[in-house]
């Protein structure tokens, strides 16, 4: 087998074993209470990857040789991503689950980045198709990534706002929480597919939405109307 098919191959086990890991966090997080945000952008991240390795077994030949000294910038790469897998423990996940209450890790790489991962899989993108010499994989696949992440670091920055003790300045007001519009008249509740539904109750028990004070909308809990309407903190 050529060096090529071997370094796929370990980098789809690798792959496969984190995205085990991952499912397993992300269960126990759901029954802790964590709140994901962003379904519906998480197929596009499988989707990328997926293809990322698809084309390198496509588009380059078997027998092409690598470079050796990005190859070996590829193999550190991985031992950073271990690095995060790690310093998260079992708050490691593929998505965006948070989880109210839980402190934020400040250890291993999250000492000096925000989002060291993101940094790992922006290099990984580029670094592993350069290593074989293909460049238009590179930088093609590392254009569509950069956008997917960048904008997935902007949701995360606004949930994880408050718990900095920063205000939230969200772009993404509909993915990041429930859509928040002034009832006609009467109460109103968040529903779990992000609607408002004037004047509409519920005796199914609430469910606080991630945040560090008392003043967060509860899924489930009739909203006053009888002051001007605001967006709540965070």
């Amino acid at each position: 087998m050529s060096i090529l098919y071997w370094t796929l191959g370990l980098v789809l086990l690798q792959r496969v074993v984190e995205l085990v890991w991952a499912r397993r966090n992300a269960i126990r997080l759901r029954q802790l209470g964590g709140v994901e945000a962003d379904a519906e952008g998480y197929p596009y991240f499988v989707l990328l990857h997926a293809s990322w390795l698809a084309s390198l077994v496509v588009f380059v030949p078997a027998a092409a040789r690598p470079v050796w000294p990005l190859l070996g910038i590829f193999a550190l790469l991985q031992l950073g991503r271990l690095w995060v897998i790690a310093s998260l423990g079992r708050y490691w996940t593929t998505r965006i689950l948070t989880l109210p209450g839980a402190p934020l890790v400040r250890t291993g790489p999250f000492r000096w980045f925000r989002h060291p991962n993101y940094l790992l899989v922006i290099a990984e993108i580029a670094v592993l198709p350069l290593a074989f010499s293909a460049v238009a994989i590179a930088v093609s696949f590392s254009a569509v990534n950069l956008l997917l992440i960048v904008r997935r670091i902007r949701i995360e920055e606004s949930i994880l706002a408050p718990r900095r003790g920063l205000p939230s300045q969200s772009s993404w007001p509909d993915v990041i929480r429930p859509s928040l519009r002034p009832p006609s008249s009467g109460p109103a509740v968040i529903t779990l597919d992000h609607r408002v539904i004037p004047g509409f109750t519920t005796d199914k028990p609430s469910q606080a939405w991630p945040g560090d004070g008392d003043d967060q909308p509860q899924l489930g809990k009739p909203i006053p109307t009888d002051q001007p309407w605001s967006h709540p903190r965070g």
